[in-house]
């Protein structure tokens, strides 16, 4: 818990009074609010404490915002570091290839997959054979941000910056170096 009240006994240097603690980005922060007039001893009043808890909690709701404004914009502005190689500058968005089986053989056609929330979970992708570059484009971006509540500035940002071949070319090379056969026929419908 974030805001603890800490009771004659509780803590173990006997201090008296509330903790405040979040870490966020890297930092650790904590304040500590007393419920001592001063080092003599002397209590403030009933009133004081409850002005000092609700001042703890003003405190923790603060460095509760900054965290999901820190969070949010790494959510829009960074692939997440288990993108490995599909990432493409947000969380949530990256490319792949899809493998599709037929009666005259297998294909890899590229895509961009969405990466859908817990609880459903799983992820949901757009074939550029089928809605072309753009349109794939576009259909993965509407989704991520409604899945993820991406304000409307931040989607029409993404929506502008189609990663488009070179981040399909830059997957295809990875995943070859990897020991992956993927042809270089399935960069074909990128072409155009």
């Amino acid at each position: 818990m974030s805001v603890r009240v800490y009771k004659k006994g509780d803590h173990p240097s006997g201090f008296i009074g509330v903790r405040v603690v979040r870490s966020f980005d890297n930092t650790y922060k904590q304040r500590y609010f007393n419920f001592r007039k001063s080092p003599a001893g002397e209590f403030v009043s009933r009133t004081k404490q409850k002005e000092i808890i609700e001042e703890a909690y003003a405190l923790d709701r603060k460095w509760a915002e900054e965290s999901s404004a820190i969070q949010y914009a790494k959510f829009v502005q960074s692939s997440h570091p288990s993108a490995k190689y599909g990432g493409i500058g947000v969380t949530g968005i990256t490319v792949c290839f899809i493998r599709e089986v037929t009666q005259k053989g297998s294909s890899f056609n590229p895509a961009f997959r969405v990466n859908i929330p817990v609880p459903n979970g799983g992820e949901k992708r757009f074939s550029i054979r089928k809605l072309g570059l753009d349109g794939a484009w576009c259909a993965a971006v509407e989704l991520w941000s409604q899945l993820h509540e991406v304000r409307d500035v931040d989607k029409k940002r993404v929506m502008k910056v189609n990663p488009g071949r070179p981040a399909f070319l830059r997957l295809r090379r990875c995943l070859v170096a990897d020991g992956q056969d993927i042809p270089l026929s399935s960069l074909q419908c990128l072409v155009g």
